[in-house]
């Protein structure tokens, strides 16, 4: 009866030993895995990244371009701020509030943008009348990252 517990905790012994060798080499393949995992996941950010900057649709160039198919002759853009994937604030001056609400009304409808927010008009006396007014353009892309770019005229 001894011989046989002795066989059976040898046995079961024996049985612990190969199952706690099965994990030890189940733990070093996922440890193996979650390195190239962790790799594969620094090329698709990578990758996603080199799109966003491939798609000129919402780069810098693209959106002043189309603000300024839409400014009339009578508005001069005095500052362009584009922050990637965010917004776009202009800083103008029309010879008129009501050209000024035109262009607002125009950037509107732009498609590149999801909403315009104006700021106030106010009229400068000193600069012959002039309207000044700023705009904030929030465009429809990629979610907002750090980082922007300004060009001021």
């Amino acid at each position: 009866m001894a011989a046989l517990y002795l066989l059976l905790v040898i046995a079961f012994l024996s049985m612990m030993a190969v199952q706690q060798a099965r994990l030890a080499e189940v733990n070093r393949e996922i440890s193996g895995r979650q390195k190239a995992y962790a790799e594969a996941q620094n090329i698709h950010q990578l990758l996603d990244t080199m799109q966003r900057q491939l798609d000129t649709k919402y780069s810098v160039l693209e959106v002043l371009r189309a603000v300024c198919e839409l400014m009339p002759d009578t508005v001069k853009l005095n500052a362009y701020e584009f922050k990637k994937d965010d917004t776009v604030i202009l800083k103008a001056q029309a010879q008129s509030a009501s050209v000024g609400d035109e262009f607002i009304s125009d950037l509107e409808k732009c498609p590149l943008f999801s909403k315009i927010a104006p700021g106030p008009m106010r009229t400068d006396a000193l600069a012959g009348g002039l309207t000044k007014f700023d705009v904030v353009c929030t465009l429809k892309s990629a979610p907002a990252t750090a980082g922007g770019t300004s060009l001021w005229h």
